[in-house]
């Protein structure tokens, strides 16, 4: 059970920041400099890593496939 609830946070939250990036990203290759794309970038990766742990980031990064077990 409390695997679970932590999969589904864990989605929610990588949801929610991809499409936060998303957005910001479009705002700032208007208006911002390349700096605040990267800052962000790395941004989420640390939320996804603190939501799954620092090895799963690796996973989904290279091989999304392995996860959906």
């Amino acid at each position: 059970m409390k695997n679970e609830v932590r999969k589904i946070l864990a989605w929610g939250v990588l949801g929610i920041t991809i499409i936060f990036t998303i957005y910001s990203a479009f705002k700032m290759f208007n208006t911002g400099s390349q700096e605040e794309i990267i800052y962000w970038f790395v941004l989420v990766l640390l939320m996804v890593a603190i939501v799954n742990g620092p090895i799963k980031i690796v996973f989904i990064l290279l091989m999304p496939d392995i996860i959906k077990k």
